[in-house]
């Protein structure tokens, strides 16, 4: 077993949400504390599960999206991801699914 990278060991994890406002700004609200869903609250994954979060990590745009412009995969259309997502055009990592 493996200390979960997700949270750290600790069986929480801190979740963020943002709420698009009427003018098309973006508000964000304060974090919420959950259950870890990678080791569901355990603190402890598997190797099997650590390679898991490692691959899951990798997928996501860490650039920021400077450009704003994203190009939209449906289900199916994506070799990596089988659910709908968009795709970062500046790194094309992902930044949304479903």
């Amino acid at each position: 077993m493996s200390i979960c990278p997700t949270c750290k060991g600790t069986g929480e994890q801190s979740v963020t949400a943002q709420i698009m406002q009427p003018d098309g700004t973006f508000k964000e609200e304060p974090p919420v504390q959950i259950t870890c869903v990678f080791c569901d609250g355990k603190g402890e994954v598997t190797k099997d599960k650590l390679k898991f979060i490692e691959h899951y990590n990798s997928i996501w745009c860490k650039c920021g999206n400077p450009s704003g412009e994203t190009d939209f995969y449906n289900d199916n259309e994506h070799d990596e991801i089988k659910k709908h997502h968009w795709r970062c055009q500046d790194c094309g990592k992902v930044v949304q699914i479903g």
